[in-house]
């Protein structure tokens, strides 16, 4: 009985090392659900800040990651709620956040939740051609079980004149080069075949532009969407080959200004 029970406890710990995170290359994800969404602070259609309705139309959409753009902590005009930290409650996610401004008495910047533990996280804030709001990339390195893996979540200027957006593109791919992440989403303020997007795709690619070719996919103003401005970038670089956005569409809300756009990207997995 003995020898029995010693065997039974070899296997056991020999399964439990085989899912180990990092032991086989395989192990991890081969599906990623996500969502970039500008959330207006919280304010939905009716000038209502409600994070809970947010809360509520993310858990719907059963995401992996979760990029945010126009995200509040501690802000008088949100009641002073740390809106990261409530909806990664609400979804039972990691959260990351990155201060871009100061603002009314609290922070105001980009926002990352994800399903697996985040190990690190890292803000760019961009160098600004002109006066006005500091712009931002946010990265977070997170643990998978097939190993760590990188994404990104910015928001860059709006202003007719693009060159400052065309600058805080190169240096977004700069960091995309530094930091090996698999995709970056967020309001790029700009539409496809824009010098902005070009510039982009010269070394990504649009995830939606992948899944639905030339199909709309206007996700700005929530009302009625005219501007297809929310992107997700993947990379193609060499380590994360076989990666690719199978699918991709706009979600309706009334609780933000910007409708969220749902990405699910799939890995190929060669046979053992």
């Amino acid at each position: 009985m003995r020898s029995i029970g010693c065997l039974f406890v070899l296997l056991l710990l020999t399964a439990c090392e085989a899912f180990a995170p990092g032991i086989t290359p395989d192990a991890g994800p081969h599906e990623l659900r996500v969502v970039t969404w500008n959330i207006h602070h919280g304010a939905g259609l009716d000038e209502r800040v409600d994070v809970e309705r947010l809360g509520a139309e993310l858990k719907a959409l059963q995401p992996d990651f979760v990029l945010l753009q126009e995200v509040d902590v501690g802000c008088k005009r949100s009641d002073g709620i740390d809106i990261p930290k409530v909806l990664a409650q609400q979804l039972g996610m990691h959260a990351a956040f990155a201060q871009n401004i100061p603002f009314q008495g609290g922070s105001y910047g980009n926002a990352i939740l994800s399903r697996y533990p985040i190990e690190s996280q890292y803000n760019l804030h961009y160098r600004m051609l002109r006066d006005g709001e500091q712009r931002g990339l946010l990265t977070a390195r997170v643990t998978t079980p097939a190993g760590p893996l990188g994404i990104g979540c910015t928001h860059i200027d709006y202003r007719e004149d693009d060159r400052e957006r065309l600058q805080n593109v190169a240096e977004l791919l700069q960091l995309v080069r530094e930091r090996g992440l698999i995709a970056v989403g967020g309001d790029f303020n700009d539409l496809p075949g824009s010098r902005v997007h070009d510039a982009a795709c010269r070394e990504l690619i649009d995830c939606w532009r992948e899944a639905n070719g030339d199909a709309a996919g206007a996700s700005y103003p929530a009302k009625a969407p005219q501007k297809r401005i929310d992107w997700l970038l993947r990379a193609q670089r060499a380590g994360i080959e076989g990666w690719r956005c199978r699918s991709a569409r706009v979600v309706p809300t009334a609780a933000s200004d910007h409708r969220a756009v749902l990405f699910e990207l799939a890995r190929d997995v060669e046979p053992q």
